[in-house]
């Protein structure tokens, strides 16, 4: 009977084991070599249950020994995973779908970023669904649309620090109490989506001016806007709500330890994808485009286009702001690339290039246009987070730099 007990619970384990691999593979982008890892743990969690399975004798005569092997690691599954949802408040890149505009984050929400240097930062979403105070229309506001990716967002800075805080305050000094600046970033947002949110809420807030951003990544991303990439089912957020944190903290944590340890191996950065990566992150600095990229090109070019049209019909002063990438600015992290991957040769890439593409269409098409990389370039002080994105001072930075060429070229008062 007992025997019988012990094959039946290691067949529901089995089932449950390969369930879960698919639930998790449906709700999550996960990498090949997470792939891969996860596939070793099923295997080795199988055989296990199928060898009980087979010797149930093992279980029953080890029973007590398992037992307290069973409990240990239940206690301390239980509290690694008490402490990882206390200190856990959602996942930084969730979006919520909506209608004609494809996706922005959930409204009047709590959200908070990953810790960054010791330092975790907090943030809630409007009636919208954007990182702002609640958007209400009055008559007499000039409104200024800041619009653009995760850089207008600014998940990653405080509040007060974060580029629109900053401009609209600085703004308000020199003009009055009246110039509101609305924040539509939004992480991931390219040309696609920028354009989306301009069609929609131009006619609801009326905007006298739009400062658009523009980031390198724009191009790749309005093809993922085109294939909704980051819009998830709710079966799929729900799976990722009950996904046991302790197991994405040891798949997240235990990779990137991996990838300090064994960066330097050909053979490990050919098996995890790092290599790859590399390389594909690398595409849009490339000298000369394939196809496919001239092809993303094009499509960003299009979209701005349109954007430029809205903008003279609606009579919308359009200011074009190019912003940054840290290897774009930080020479030391540019050629930390090519040291680190030799597939990458330096002489076929230009870290300036997409900014230039865009810079010149701009000025081509008579837009107001302001790249941010050369300003950034000379600025002595780390604007960027190790990780990527602005910290607080580079969004102050971008915000003074706005300003100053609001008020330079007299925008405000010509439009």
């Amino acid at each position: 009977m007992i025997e019988k007990t012990i094959k039946r619970a290691m067949v529901v384990l089995i089932i449950l084991v390969v369930i879960g691999t698919l639930l998790i593979k449906y709700a999550f982008n996960i990498t090949f070599f997470r792939q891969l890892v996860i596939i070793i743990i099923d295997l080795a969690a199988i055989s296990i249950f199928a060898y009980i399975y087979f010797k149930p004798e093992f279980i029953i005569k080890r029973r007590r020994e398992i037992f307290l092997l069973i409990l240990s690691l239940v206690i301390f599954f239980v509290l690694m995973e008490i402490i990882l949802r206390v200190t856990d408040c959602g996942w930084k890149w969730d979006v919520s779908p909506d209608g004609d505009i494809k996706y922005k984050y959930e409204k009047s929400a709590k959200i908070c970023n990953s810790i960054i240097d010791g330092k975790r930062f907090y943030v809630r979403t409007n009636n919208e669904g954007f990182i702002d105070d609640d958007l209400e229309f009055k008559e007499e506001d000039y409104n200024i649309f800041l619009i653009g990716d995760s850089y207008a967002a600014c998940l990653e800075s405080d509040y007060a620090n974060c580029a629109h805080q900053k401009l609209e305050r600085d703004l308000k000094e020199k003009y009055g109490g009246k110039i509101n600046i609305i924040n539509f970033g939004v992480s991931s947002y390219s040309g696609l989506a920028e354009l989306a949110v301009i069609k929609h809420y131009k006619d609801l807030y009326k905007p006298k001016m739009i400062i658009l951003y523009f980031y390198v990544n724009d191009l790749q991303e309005n093809q993922d806007y085109l294939d909704k990439k980051y819009i998830r089912t709710k079966s799929q957020n729900i799976i990722r709500k009950i996904t046991p944190k302790t197991l994405l903290f040891f798949f997240t944590y235990g990779k990137n330890l991996l990838d300090k340890v064994f960066i330097n191996s050909e053979r490990y950065r050919s098996l995890s994808g790092l290599e790859a990566q590399a390389v594909q992150g690398h595409e849009v600095y490339s000298k000369e485009y394939t196809s496919k990229w001239e092809n993303l090109t094009n499509l960003e070019l299009q979209v701005l286009s349109e954007i430029y049209k809205i903008s003279r019909e609606e009579n919308i002063t359009l200011l074009h702001v190019a912003v940054t990438a840290p290897e774009q600015v930080y020479e030391e992290r540019w050629k930390q690339a090519f040291e680190t991957y030799p597939s990458l040769k330096a002489e076929n890439y230009d870290s300036s290039k997409p900014n230039n593409i865009i810079m010149s269409y701009a000025e081509e098409n008579g837009m107001h246009h302001l790249d941010l990389l050369p300003l950034f370039r000379q600025n002595q002080k780390n604007l960027h987070w190790a990780e990527g994105h602005w910290n607080d001072e580079g969004q102050l930075f971008a915000a003074e730099k706005i300003n100053e060429y609001i008020i330079e070229n007299n925008l405000i008062r010509s439009s």
